[in-house]
C-alpha cells in the first residue's frame, strides 16, 4: 500500500524551507519579484485605461504565493505518487530555456515549450543528456497544478478592455493574467556511502514508480531516493470575449487538465518503450500549443457577449470599491432606463451621473423639473428586470466605476493575439535570419 502519511508528512516538513532559508530560497524570492513586477504591469494598463485599478499588483502577489504554495504542496504529492525522479541539470536546462524563450512571448515561459525542446534535443543529438520520461512527467504533473490553479483562481485578475473581434468590429471583453511562484518537490536518486547516517526511510509498493528510467539502479541497495525542492512559475493569459471570465477559466482549465493526463500518460509509456519518448517529447509543446491556439480561435471567431444590445447600455464592469459595484450593478447588466427616462447610449446614461449642482450653488441649482437626490435604475439581468436605486453615482469629479461596453465609434485598446507562441517564435527567427543574410 502506499504511504500516503509519511508521504504528506515529509512535503509539509520539507515545503517552508523554499519560504524561509534553503538551497532554492534566493531563486524563489527572485521569482516572487518577477512576478510581482508582471502584476504592477497590469495594475498600469488599468490605471491607464480606466482611471481606476481593479486588480492591485500587492493583492494579486500575495494572493500568488499563497495559492502557489497550497498548489506546489498537491503538485508536489502527485508528483511522488507517480514517481518522478530527476537531477539538478535536468531542470537546470528547462528553467534556463524557458527564460530565453520568454524573450521571444511570455507565453513561452511554460515548460512545455522548453521541456519539449531539451527532450527533442536529447533524443535526436543526444545533448543535454536528460532523464525524458521524468521530464515529460515533470511538465505534465505541473499542468495538472496549472490546471488547478486556473479552474480557482483563474478569473481572479480580470480586466475590462475593448478588444478587436475577427469580424472587424470592437467589442468589449477581459484580458486575464495569472501568475504564481510555484514551490514543488521532486525526487532524486543519491548514492548512500554509509546507509548507518540515514534513517526514517520510506518503503515504496512494489509497483513503484510508474515512470522508470533505463539506467534508474532500483535494484542497488546503496541508491535511495530523496526529495529536493525546486521552483517554477506558472502563467496564464487568456482573453474572455464569448463568455465571463469565471466561465473562460473553467473551461480553459478543463482543456488544459485533459492535456495534462494525456501527456503523463505518454511519460509513463515512455519510460517502458523507447518509442513512446518521442511522442512525448513532440507532443509537449505541440499539444499545448493546439490547445492554447483552439482556445484563442474560440474567442476570436465566437459570438461576442459584451456588445451593445438592441436597447439599452449594456455594464461590461463595475470596478472593485467604486459606486457602480456599491449599487449593485455587475458585468452584463443592461441599463435600459434612468428615473423613467429610456436609455439607448452611454452618453445618455453619463448625463445623469453628473453632480447637480456645481460646488457652493445653492440647493435647488441646476436641478430641473423631475430631479430626484437619487438614480432609479431598471436594470435587465439575464431574463428578470429590477430597479436598483443608486445615491452614490453622482459623484464630484466623475469617476463612477462603471465601464460600458464599446460603441461605434470607440477605437481598440488592446489587440487581440492570435495565441499561436511557435508561429510567432518562427517568424521571429525567419525575421533575424533574413536580416542576417542581408547584412
Amino acid at each position: 500500500m502506499f504511504p500516503f502519511a509519511d508521504v504528506i508528512k515529509a512535503i509539509l516538513q520539507m515545503a517552508p524551507s523554499v519560504l524561509i532559508g534553503g538551497p532554492t530560497f534566493l531563486y524563489y524570492w527572485l521569482m516572487v519579484a518577477v512576478v510581482a513586477m508582471l502584476y504592477q504591469r497590469v495594475t498600469d494598463m488599468e490605471k491607464k485605461l480606466h482611471g481606476v485599478v481593479r486588480n492591485e499588483s500587492l493583492d494579486q502577489t500575495i494572493a500568488a504565493i499563497f495559492h502557489g504554495f497550497v498548489a506546489g504542496l498537491v503538485g508536489s504529492f502527485i508528483l511522488i505518487f507517480v514517481g518522478v525522479s530527476l537531477s539538478s541539470k535536468d531542470t537546470v536546462w528547462v528553467i534556463g530555456l524557458a527564460l530565453i524563450l520568454m524573450a521571444f512571448d511570455r507565453r513561452l515561459i511554460c515548460f512545455s515549450y522548453a521541456g519539449g525542446l531539451v527532450s527533442l534535443s536529447s533524443l535526436i543529438f543526444g545533448w543535454p543528456q536528460v532523464n525524458v520520461p521524468g521530464l515529460m512527467g515533470l511538465v505534465a504533473i505541473l499542468h495538472i497544478t496549472e490546471s488547478l490553479l486556473i479552474r480557482f483562481t483563474g478569473a481572479g485578475c480580470a480586466t475590462p478592455v475593448y478588444m478587436q473581434h475577427k469580424s472587424g468590429k470592437v467589442v468589449g471583453g477581459f484580458t486575464m493574467q495569472k501568475f504564481w511562484p510555484v514551490p514543488i518537490v521532486v525526487l532524486v536518486m543519491a548514492l548512500i556511502t554509509d546507509r548507518s547516517l540515514i534513517s526514517g526511510l520510506t518503503t515504496m509498493p512494489d509497483w513503484w514508480p510508474l515512470i522508470r528510467s533505463r539506467t534508474m539502479p532500483l535494484d542497488d541497495p546503496n541508491f535511495i531516493f530523496t526529495m529536493i525542492p525546486v521552483v517554477a512559475v506558472i502563467g496564464y493569459g487568456d482573453v474572455a470575449i464569448t463568455s465571463s471570465p469565471e466561465r473562460r477559466a473553467r473551461l480553459s482549465s478543463g482543456y488544459l487538465a485533459l492535456y495534462s493526463f494525456a501527456l503523463l500518460g505518454l511519460a509513463i509509456a515512455a519510460s517502458h518503450y523507447p518509442a513512446a519518448a518521442w511522442a512525448a517529447a513532440l507532443f509537449s509543446p505541440l499539444g499545448h500549443e493546439f490547445v492554447a491556439v483552439s482556445m484563442s480561435r474560440r474567442e476570436t471567431r465566437g459570438v461576442p457577449l459584451f456588445v451593445p444590445p438592441p436597447h439599452g447600455v449594456m455594464i461590461l464592469d463595475a470596478m472593485p470599491d467604486s459606486p457602480a459595484r456599491a449599487a449593485g450593478l455587475r458585468a452584463g447588466d443592461v441599463i435600459l432606463a434612468v428615473n423613467d427616462v429610456p436609455v439607448d447610449r452611454r452618453a445618455e446614461l453619463f448625463e445623469f451621473f453628473r453632480p447637480s449642482a456645481a460646488p457652493g450653488a445653492g440647493p435647488d441649482e441646476g436641478r430641473g423639473p423631475g430631479w430626484l437626490p437619487h438614480l432609479n435604475l431598471v436594470v435587465r439581468r439575464g431574463q428578470r428586470r429590477l430597479t436598483i436605486r443608486a445615491t452614490e453615482l453622482r459623484r464630484e469629479g466623475g469617476l463612477t466605476g462603471l465601464v460600458t461596453v464599446p460603441e461605434a465609434g470607440d477605437d481598440y485598446q488592446v489587440e487581440q493575439r492570435s495565441g499561436n507562441s511557435i508561429k510567432a517564435l518562427a517568424a521571429w527567427l525567419q525575421a533575424r535570419l533574413g536580416s542576417a543574410h542581408r547584412r
